[in-house]
């Protein structure tokens, strides 16, 4: 389950950027190009000017030192090529929406960036149009970010409100993205991994997203196929090691359209209102082990589309599902009440479910779940049964450790 490393990460980013430091490249911090960071002044143009400059020598290390106040920015900050960017303790604050609604994004096709306790607070800022991202990758190889804190990013009111997210990857081949001890709190999601199939075609997105905290997020997370429906696994996301608290819960913690070859292992929710799902939308030959639900849901898995994700082509089948449930729920698995809504059931699928609390409606809806499906749901009370045809479930006890 989810475990204390996120914390221990960011302890250590003294060593991280000791280790930066001691590379056989060039240093520099933004004061050098004229930022100050007196919460004060836009330093948006010295800090691009900054990185252009480690971009044009063919990489360095640039440092964001710590002021006691903020470099407040204007618009997005574009990262080159071999490039190390290291904040010591102030944030970038966003003072007004930007053009493309990022506020830290890659340059196209740069390659092996690293971005070292990053520091963002997107301010709460919209511009009405999809809304303000902390960072955003696309086009670009072996890029790591470790640790850092990414706050206060919100969506905006049209283009299917998608903006907001903490860390956004998005557009293009994006392959060894690593994001490692990130904590993303008050933003609109935390995460998002969007492939285009449209644009992308042969191309492969390949992220891990490990030891991440999300706090105080409507959504969890974003993984979805756009422009079609592609068998070949393209698109692969790992996600371990996670805790998240106080999903506010718009649709599901995790929204997935079309997703696939998505592994989420050892997870961990946790919050007192009760949330629509764990899981909503369409997602096929993913996996999903050791995870635990301290939260009251309406369902676990929930397959009708998302507003945010609509899907009529796609089918869920060929995942497996290991979760702890301690808080009540109406369903495990739950759908459309529209019978003649196509591709809504669960097909293919293993399901173990091991429940301390009350499944106050039903186990699944009669629509939900094809037959070829394998539910196991086991309680650790003995008496606890399915309300809905009055079943007593498998005792836990004879097979799981309390």
């Amino acid at each position: 389950m989810f475990n204390s490393k996120f914390l221990i990460l960011n302890f250590s980013l003294f060593f991280c950027f000791n280790f930066f430091l001691d590379a056989q490249v060039k240093t520099f911090t933004v004061l050098d190009f004229g930022a100050h960071g007196n919460g004060k002044l836009d330093d948006t143009e010295p800090i691009q000017k900054a990185l252009n400059y480690i971009d044009y020598i063919g990489g360095g290390n640039l440092l964001i030192p710590s002021t006691g106040k903020d470099y407040l920015i204007s618009n997005s900050l574009y990262i080159g090529s071999n490039t190390n960017l290291i904040f010591e303790g102030s944030f970038l604050k966003l003072i007004h929406f930007t053009k493309i609604g990022t506020i830290l994004i890659n340059k196209k096709n740069a390659h092996n960036i690293n971005i070292i306790n990053p520091l963002i607070d997107g301010n709460n800022i919209i511009a009405g149009g999809t809304g303000e991202n902390g960072i955003s990758i696309g086009n670009g190889h072996n890029i790591k970010i470790l640790g850092g804190i990414i706050k206060n990013c919100k969506k905006g009111k049209i283009a299917y409100k998608l903006g907001g997210k903490g860390i956004q990857v998005e557009g293009g081949e994006v392959i060894n993205l690593n994001i490692n001890g990130t904590l993303i709190d008050n933003c609109s999601w935390g995460i998002s991994s969007q492939y285009d199939i449209g644009n992308n075609k042969e191309k492969i997105i390949q992220i891990n997203f490990h030891n991440m905290k999300i706090t105080n997020c409507e959504n969890a997370g974003l993984i979805h196929q756009i422009n079609g429906v592609k068998d070949v696994d393209s698109h692969i996301v790992k996600i371990k090691n996670m805790l998240v608290e106080n999903s506010g819960n718009e649709d599901g913690i995790f929204v997935l359209s079309r997703a696939r070859n998505l592994t989420i292992d050892s997870l961990k929710v946790v919050g007192k209102n009760k949330i629509d799902s764990f899981l909503r939308g369409r997602h096929s030959n993913c996996q999903f082990s050791n995870i635990r639900i301290v939260q009251p849901l309406v369902a676990l898995i929930n397959n009708k589309p998302s507003f945010h994700g609509q899907d009529s082509n796609s089918i869920s089948q060929n995942n497996s599902y290991e979760i702890s449930v301690e808080q009540p729920i109406d369903y495990i698995i739950m759908s459309s009440d529209d019978y003649t809504y196509s591709y809504r059931e669960l097909r293919d699928s293993k399901l173990i479910i091991r429940t301390r609390s009350i499944i106050s409606t039903a186990i699944v809806q009669p629509q939900s779940a094809w037959e070829t499906t394998e539910l196991d749901v086991y309680s650790f009370n003995k008496r606890l049964k399915d309300n809905a045809t009055g079943i007593i479930l498998k005792d836990a006890n004879k097979f799981f450790s309390n």
